[in-house]
């Protein structure tokens, strides 16, 4: 089994707003996410509480106390995020949900975004045409949000909107060559190249970020 990534046309600061915002109407609707009971039934804790801490107990920065530990909902000691260390994978799933709520999904249909030869191929042409980032962006970055760090997937990345600007220039000026279309992979190499070139569009055309997860 391989890994893809789930993209999402969507404002990256509306998102980290969603963080200890206590909005009740929000935690709602990210519980009834229809990618919800995909990522709750593989979750090894109550996913209904991941959320909360995200919504209700993360304690923003300029709250924050050193030392600041107790027994806060579902877990008796954390720090002064108030989140879990030992769960921080679940509130990358969580986080998930929530760009699916607030933002749109790139792909809704498609395992487009599979990590594999084709993946490997359109990166060497995206490097080999001037580009700064390529697809290896979506294996994750560090502080995306602010949860605790975690080696587990999900990868958590983002383009920023002048690298989807930057992004969208440099596809333009690929050319495949005849070789790279009647290979094995050529069909699935231009799907991905489509996919990529219209999720990007879209989040320029809504003035977003791309933010996506990769498991």
């Amino acid at each position: 089994m391989g890994y893809y990534a789930l993209p999402f046309a969507v404002d990256l600061e509306k998102v980290r707003r969603v963080l200890g915002s206590k909005d009740e109407q929000l935690a709602e609707q990210i519980k009834a996410s229809d990618l919800y009971d995909t990522y709750a039934d593989q979750s090894e804790v109550d996913f209904d509480e991941i959320i909360d801490d995200l919504v209700f107990r993360y304690i923003k920065p300029a709250d924050r106390k050193a030392g600041n530990n107790g027994f806060l909902g579902l877990f008796k000691s954390r720090p002064s995020t108030g989140l879990n260390p030992q769960v921080a994978h679940q509130y990358g799933y969580a986080l998930l949900l929530t760009c699916d709520v607030l933002g749109t999904r790139v792909a809704p249909d498609e395992e487009i975004f599979y990590a594999g030869r084709v993946w490997k191929r359109l990166n060497e042409l995206l490097d080999n045409a001037g580009a700064k980032v390529n697809l290896d962006r979506m294996w994750g970055e560090k502080d995306v949000f602010d949860i605790p760090p975690s080696n587990d997937f999900p990868g958590i990345s983002h383009y920023s909107k002048p690298e989807i600007d930057h992004l969208l220039a440099v596809l333009s000026k690929i050319q495949l060559t005849e070789k790279d279309k009647q290979s094995d992979d050529g069909e699935v190499l231009q799907e991905l190249m489509a996919a990529f070139s219209e999720g990007l569009q879209l989040c320029r055309g809504k003035d977003t970020e791309w933010v996506a997860f990769i498991h």
